[in-house]
Formats: structure tokens, sequence, C-alpha cells
């Protein structure tokens, strides 16, 4: 029957990925966490690999997460010392450059499809379903970030275009809240990457208000994609 040809491939990777003990504890962490989680605030640092350069560019602040629906998320991330900020709202992305008063935003949906949400959603809220359905996970092993005891996953899309995009993730999920304390994903070519590491984190409801862009009224304004 049609239904049993379409659930055979998932129905496959559930039970490759069940046989490993380590790998579902993960999930099962991370399903606990996701059934209440509704967002979170923490310290952030974030650094940006340029292999091009040999470069390394280290940027610290603190970021605000809100999970309104199971399939959605809104982010603010503010870096220090100059103030940046950015906004994720669904599809809608803003930055903001004190330093030259300038807000840049745009509607990435027609062009990404909610693929930078979806970068976003992986570890912060989101279930092994999800998970499972959208990605090539294996297990990376343990490993300490910022203190806390946690599991890396390796994550290849399923998603061509976001295969094209981010050909690989790692996230590392803390053993402890089942919610990711660092995610890596790696640009076309695997040589330059991101990395975001969450510190201090504070699990717990956050008001739209703590996701929302504040900027001065006389802020120029302008498109992020030309």
């Amino acid at each position: 029957m049609r239904w049993r040809t379409l659930l055979a491939p998932l129905l496959c990777a559930l039970t490759a990925y069940g046989a490993d003990p380590a790998l579902q504890a993960v999930f099962q962490r991370m399903d606990k966490a996701a059934a209440n989680f509704k967002g979170f605030t923490a310290d952030l640092v974030k650094l940006e690999h340029h292999a091009i350069i040999d470069d390394n560019e280290r940027q610290t602040g603190t970021i605000v997460v809100r999970k309104p629906t199971p399939h959605s998320i809104q982010v603010l991330e503010k870096f220090l010392p100059d103030g940046e900020q950015i906004e994720l709202n669904g599809t809608r992305v803003q930055d903001y450059h004190p330093k030259i008063n300038t807000v840049r935003a745009d509607d990435l949906g027609k062009q990404y499809h909610g693929l930078i949400q979806e970068v976003m959603l992986i570890g912060l809220g989101g279930n092994s379903k999800d998970l499972i359905e959208g990605y090539q996970v294996s297990l990376g092993g343990s490993e300490t970030v910022g203190g806390q005891a946690a599991t890396r996953l390796i994550l290849i899309p399923n998603d061509p275009q976001l295969l094209k995009t981010f050909p690989k993730f790692e996230v590392w999920y803390s053993d402890v809240t089942g919610i990711a304390v660092q995610q890596k994903w790696y640009d076309q070519g695997f040589a330059d990457y991101t990395i975001q590491t969450y510190t201090n984190m504070k699990i717990g409801p956050v008001t739209e208000a703590q996701v929302r862009l504040v900027v001065p009224k006389d802020a120029h304004r302008e498109h992020l994609v030309r």
C-alpha cells in the first residue's frame, strides 16, 4: 500500500537510530525538552572561520530565543561592544549596525524557503522526529562545552537546497537539558564555518518584546539582500 511505501524510509531510519543506546538517549532528552520548550536567554559566543585568509572573527553577546509554535522560532542576538543586533522572526531577518545607524531587513522566505529558520531550530526546541526526517544523523561522541556535559551529533541535510547552502551541521546537546549548548554549521566546501556557543542559559517563557529589534527612529533602512 502507498502509505507503507511512504513510511518505509522513516521506519528504517528509526530502527537504525534506535539500535544505538547513546543516540536514543539524546533523542529522549531532546523530545522531553521539546514538549515544554518556550524559549531561553543565554550568553553567546559566535566564531566565524574564514579559510581563505585563515582568520577567526569572534563576537560575544547575548541571545534570546522564543518558540511561539512547534515549527517557528524568533531569535534576537546582541553583540558587544558595538551593540550590533540581529533579529530572526520566521523568514524575516533584520540587523542593526549602531556605528552607521542602519537597519538592513528582508523577508528571505521566497529565496530560501525558511532555511535560515530551519538552521536555528536545530537543537533549539526541535524534536527527534523532525531531526530524523530532515537529516542523516550520526553520533559524534561525548564532550564538555562551557563546563557542561554534552553529546555531539553530526547532521547531513536531506533537503537539496539546504545541503547546497550548509552541507553539514554539528550540534552539541546538553546531557541535562536536551537543548543545544553549541551549534556549528559549515559553508560550501567545508572550509568556512560558524560556531555559536551558549552559556548561562535560562530556559523558560520569553515575551515577544524580548525578541524584537529596538532601534532609533531616525535609523536608515535598506534591503539586506539585493
